[in-house]
């Protein structure tokens, strides 16, 4: 007997690997599918085969799902950032492989969580692809945005703020409206 965990009552169950020929909503209790017994019990579908298939682990794991995160993704000339992916647990079939593209054209990474360097300024977008033992692979991203370094002496937005409140450049203006004004 093989159990299947069912997330939700509608959820699509793949019976692919108990030697059915196609995929089946969530069945019916006693409903029977390609030879293969499917009884609901709770939140679980119990699968009655005569064989398990071979390779197969005795609880099926989901399909492979992987996640990207960086810490920094906003930055100047020199910029590190460090990338990691995570995948789900209870998804795929380890052990798994990565191979990391950083969009700069620079050399591909295949460390699980690499730190990249970027040299130059512009948008890119660091991608992974997962991939698991059987062959199931998953994909995602970040984009990352790096821009040119302030020239010396120059002031972010913020820092100008800082130095000069919004209600003091608002009180300036008024004053050289009103000198204007006055010279006419």
């Amino acid at each position: 007997m093989r159990t299947l965990d069912a997330l939700a009552v509608g959820a699509v169950v793949s019976l692919l690997g108990f030697g059915c020929s196609k995929e089946a909503e969530l069945l019916p209790q006693g409903a029977e599918l390609g030879g293969v017994d499917v009884v609901v019990e709770e939140e679980a579908i119990v699968v009655q085969t005569g064989e398990v298939a071979p390779g197969l682990a005795d609880k099926e794991v989901g399909i492979l799902t992987a996640f990207v995160d960086a810490d920094e993704i906003v930055g100047e000339v020199p910029h590190q950032v460090d990338l990691e992916v995570e995948v789900i647990p209870g998804t795929g079939h380890p052990p798994f492989t990565y191979r990391w593209d950083f969009g700069d054209a620079t050399a591909v990474s295949t460390d699980k969580a690499p730190s990249h360097t970027y040299a130059i300024e512009g948008n890119f977008r660091a991608s992974v692809i997962v991939s698991d033992s059987q062959g199931e692979i998953d994909q995602d991203y970040v984009d990352i945005a790096v821009s040119k370094p302030l020239p010396a002496g120059a002031m972010t937005a913020n820092e100008l703020r800082k130095k000069m409140p919004p209600e003091k450049i608002v009180e300036d203006i008024r004053k050289r409206r009103e000198a204007a004004a006055a010279a006419k």
